[in-house]
Order: structure tokens, then sequence, then C-alpha cells
């Protein structure tokens, strides 16, 4: 009787070992990327910042609006637009948020930001549209995604673009001229 339960018993205990499977926790590796917004500064031909009402020819930034996605934004002029206002829409399983558009109470050097995104979404030439308080529109478009070099080296692209031309980016912000 005992026999019987010996085998099946070392069958079990040897099992680990004849599955071959390796168990190297070297070989996973978690991802997390960085959200961003588009961050876009407004100048006259001067170089002078549209978005300062101080500006000859300015503009209040809360008669800025853009649509993303079939879906209107009015500007949201906060403390720190780099996390208010959250809209209470998740973008990606971790905290990334759509928060729409925004812009600083601090009018020097004033920038509009959009969004929040996240490169695991693949955003190929995606537009955003700017409604401006002319009556005019510009609509920049953005590349955000990642490219897996190897499984250790991803690289993050993000590009933005007007006209299908790309356009600089300067400490995270473009810069067009109305």
């Amino acid at each position: 009787m005992k026999q019987k339960n010996l085998i099946p018993w070392l069958l079990l205990c040897l099992l680990p070992l004849l599955s071959g499977c390796k168990d190297d926790p070297g070989d996973e590796l978690i991802w997390d990327f960085n959200t961003r917004s588009v961050m876009l500064k407004v100048v006259n031909a001067s170089g002078q910042n549209l978005l300062d009402e101080n500006t000859p020819g300015g503009w209040k930034a809360e008669d800025v609006t853009a649509t993303y996605k079939d879906r209107s934004f009015e500007c949201a002029v906060v403390d720190d637009p780099q996390n208010e206002p959250y809209l209470g829409e998740w973008t990606r399983y971790l905290p990334g948020f759509l928060y729409g558009l925004r812009t600083s109470t601090i009018t020097k050097d004033r920038i509009l930001y959009f969004g929040d995104f996240s490169p695991t979404n693949n955003y190929l030439n995606t537009p955003i549209t700017y409604h401006w308080p002319d009556g005019t529109s510009t609509v920049i478009t953005f590349d955000f995604f990642i490219v897996w070099i190897t499984k250790k080296n991803p690289q993050v692209v993000y590009k933005c673009y007007l006209d299908g031309k790309e356009l600089p980016i300067e400490k995270g912000v473009i810069t067009i001229q109305k």
C-alpha cells in the first residue's frame, strides 16, 4: 500500500524539475511611461504672447476652445494646469486623465495645455483643433507612441505637426504664430 502512494508522490515532486520552465525574474520587465499634455504657446508676428491680455490684440484665454474626438472643450484658467481640472475620465490604467484645455492663472508666458496622453495608446496623426477668439482655427496633430528597439530598450516618440510640417518642441512646448 505504501508503494502505491510513493510513486505518484515522487512524480509530483519531480514535475517542477521536468517542466523546463525558466523562472528568471530578470527576464520580466514592467514598464510605466510618463503621460504628457500637448503644450502650445501662441504668439503674434512680433513674438508677443497672444494669450496675455496686455499684448495689443491679445486674447482672453477663456475665449479659446478646442475640439478633440468630436468633443468641445472650453479653456479653464487654473492655478496648476499640469494637474487641473480633472474631468473624471481615465485615459489608461495608471493615473493619466483627460484634463481638457487649460492654462495658468499667471498671464506672463501663458501656454495652453491639452489632454494627458499616454504613449501606450499609440497616438498617430491625432488632431486637436484650437478655435481662436478671432474666428480662426488651427489644427495641431501629434504622434505619441513607443518603438521597442529591444525588450529592454523602448524609445518614446513625441512629435507635433502643423499643416503636415513637424513643429520644433522646446522644453515640451510648441510655439505657433497667429
